[in-house]
């Protein structure tokens, strides 16, 4: 791990404390001990989990298996300029942290690149000998306004409290810095199910009346009119810095359908833009004003923090 890069405790910072770990990742507040798996710090909340993994005993249960596998992870080009014009964007001290780090498809983008990723199979697998972290997006130990560019590709759909993600996003972010994010937006209820992927015969009848209506659902005429009209009541009501607004999803685990079966949240990219756009951030992308940013649906959202940004 850098040793730039100063770590804090993720215990205490779930209660709102700022705590640096020693030189050994103590903690001096609540003594939580930090161990380190094969050059990666696993910096979890949970005493049990983080314990298992240090010992590299199998994990029981659906979501905590996230914590060791890394077989569902899809290969992502980084041939994206999109994300290296925003890179070049970024400006202040501190640094290139990615959230989902764990396809490794990134190490490359900068000189001071960090991983975090909640697998540690997937950090040891890809990333072996590049400064990273074993860590949850929603509780990132790393101290306030310690990077100048924070990037997530397919992965902020795919963590339970999507809205405490977005606050880490804001609160790790220095006066100057971008953030780059392209999550599956939108995701679908019914993908858990795998309904779109699957044959009618296999379907229950009430799975059937969603497939059948699945035509109409995702036509951009439907989409736009079920929409528009609540974005532009949201843009005219949310007028002050408030939480991301999403909708949790059933998560499937056990049976990867198809993409995003295992996502667990469906984040508007609207409701992303007017999350940072309240707080006073420049809206990189998508382009243009208002009427740009209330059509727009798919791609990176990209915004960067001024120093006026409301806290």
């Amino acid at each position: 791990m850098n040793p730039k890069l100063p770590l804090i405790c993720p215990k205490c910072l779930s209660l709102g404390e700022e705590i640096l770990l020693d030189n050994n990742l103590v903690c001096s507040r609540c003594a939580s001990a930090f161990p380190i798996v094969d050059g990666f710090p696993i910096l979890l909340e949970d005493d049990l989990i983080r314990t298992d993994l240090a010992s590299g005993k199998p994990l029981d249960g659906a979501r905590v298996a996230f914590y060791q596998n890394d077989e569902k992870y899809l290969p992502v080009s980084d041939a994206q300029p999109l994300l290296h014009s925003a890179l070049a964007a970024s400006s202040g001290e501190g640094a290139v942290l990615e959230v989902g780090s764990g396809r490794g498809a990134f190490r490359k983008v900068a000189a001071d690149h960090v991983a975090l990723d909640l697998s540690l199979s997937a950090l040891r697998r890809n990333l072996a000998g590049h400064p990273g972290l074993c860590a949850s997006a929603d509780l990132v130990p790393l101290a306030s306004a310690s990077c100048r560019f924070l990037f997530s590709v397919q992965t902020l759909e795919h963590i339970p409290s999507a809205d405490r993600a977005f606050a880490e996003i804001d609160r790790l972010l220095v006066s100057g810095g971008v953030a780059y994010l392209s999550p599956a937006w939108h995701c679908r209820p019914w993908n858990a199910d795998g309904i779109p992927a699957r044959p009618y015969r296999d379907l229950t009848w009430k799975q059937k009346l969603i497939k059948v209506s699945l035509p109409v659902r995702d036509s951009v005429v439907f989409r736009a009119a079920a929409s528009i009209p609540w974005r532009m009541w949201r843009r005219l009501t949310q007028t002050a810095p408030g939480p991301l607004r999403f909708t949790k999803l059933r998560a499937n685990y056990e049976h990867f359908w198809m993409s995003d079966s295992d996502a667990c949240a469906s984040i508007d990219s609207h409701e992303a833009i007017l999350f940072f756009e309240r707080r006073g951030y420049e809206i990189l992308n998508p382009q243009g004003g208002a009427i740009s940013r209330l059509l727009f649906r798919a791609g990176p959202v990209i915004v960067r923090k001024t120093v006026a940004t409301k806290g």
